[in-house]
């Protein structure tokens, strides 16, 4: 399984170090070389651009800070995201993003999972925050590994919603 991160602050890198110590293949992009470098420190790959890292992972983790950016990496990346790749977004986004980043993903033969995260730095870097889940049941059951190693909650699937963009209107409505 090869895991890419692009985003590796606060949460993206806490989600790729609890990864690296499970031996996982890992690969990182960010914009900021000093979060890059830190995963890269931590024992990660270094993909010199997001499009080198979408070429090249089966799951493609956005740890972004605003629905605006998700929807610009999106759009770089889509193009060379390579069939059966799932695409799980962490970020914090916007419902209509959210549906848009996964509609067009289905036109493109990858799956987008909406994913937003709970619990901060400290859980994201001992494998323990919280997920809300939506997208197509085939494409979470792909990722039920993956998702196991980055989420303690996850494995109850409590949180499960299957509509993408559902997740992203919970989680602004509780924060």
């Amino acid at each position: 399984m090869k895991i890419g991160f692009i985003g590796c602050g606060n949460m993206g890198g806490g989600m790729a170090a609890h990864l690296l110590e499970l031996k996982q293949d890992v690969t990182c992009f960010d914009a900021d070389q000093n979060n890059l470098d830190q995963s890269v420190k931590a024992g990660a790959i270094r993909a010199e651009s997001a499009q080198e890292l979408a070429k090249n992972c089966d799951f493609i983790i956005l740890s972004l800070p605003k629905a605006k950016i998700v929807s610009a990496v999106m759009k770089e990346i889509n193009a060379v995201i390579t069939p059966n790749t799932i695409v799980l977004d962490t970020s914090t986004s916007e419902p209509e993003t959210t549906k848009a980043m996964a509609a067009q993903a289905s036109q493109n033969s990858y799956a987008f999972l909406d994913a937003p995260v709970s619990g901060g730095p400290i859980a994201a870097r001992s494998g323990n925050m919280t997920m809300l889940i939506g997208g197509s049941e085939p494409a979470i059951e792909k990722s039920r590994e993956l998702l196991d190693m980055l989420g303690e909650n996850c494995r109850s699937w409590s949180f499960w919603l299957r509509s993408c963009g559902e997740n992203s209107k919970q989680y602004v409505m509780r924060s």
